[in-house]
Formats: structure tokens, C-alpha cells, sequence
């Protein structure tokens, strides 16, 4: 079976990206990661909105998308783990908006 035309996409955009080191200084894969811009423009959707919300350790960012202002539409939480030490609400800015 041939590799999704998508899919390819991904993998040469990884592969041809710059590399950090993995097992550096958290703060250095920190910074890169948030420079790197996998795209042009944010997908448009409806309504982006940026709140905070109580947590058992201070506040919480979070970000509420959604894709028609017109009708209700079901929910979806995404936390990105990713060993919660490198990304923030902007590095996956792209990928909630293309989920909703």
C-alpha cells in the first residue's frame, strides 16, 4: 500500500527540519522548538480564545476553539504531553485549529 500523499508530507517536513538535541539543556530544546514555524499563516476558524483557570498549582493556560460561531458543536480536550517539558499552547496552536 502507498504512503498517504499527506502523510509523506509530514515525514519529509521532520526530516528536513533542523535537529535539537534531545538530551541537552531543556531550556535550549525549549527555546528552539518555539522558534521553529511549520507554517504560513494559523488555519482561520471561527473563534480562538485564550483564558486561564484554576489549578492545584496556580493558574492554567488554556485555549477554546471553535470552528462555527453558528451552532453547538461537541468538545474535545486535547493535552499535549509530550514528556511536559518542551511545546507550549502556541507550538500546537496549528494542530488544535485543525482539529476543530
Amino acid at each position: 500500500m502507498p504512503l498517504d500523499p499527506q502523510a509523506k508530507q509530514v515525514l519529509d517536513l521532520i526530516n528536513s527540519a533542523p535537529s535539537f538535541d534531545l538530551e541537552g539543556e531543556p531550556a535550549d530544546a525549549r527555546a528552539f522548538f518555539e522558534q521553529m514555524n511549520l507554517g504560513p499563516e494559523p488555519t482561520p476558524i471561527a473563534r480562538v480564545e485564550d483564558r486561564r483557570i484554576p489549578g492545584a498549582d496556580g493558574e492554567v493556560a488554556v485555549r477554546l476553539y471553535a470552528a462555527s460561531a453558528d451552532s453547538p458543536l461537541p468538545v474535545l480536550v486535547y493535552f499535549h504531553g509530550g514528556g511536559f517539558v518542551i511545546g507550549s499552547i502556541e507550538t500546537h496552536d496549528e494542530t488544535c485549529r485543525q482539529i476543530a
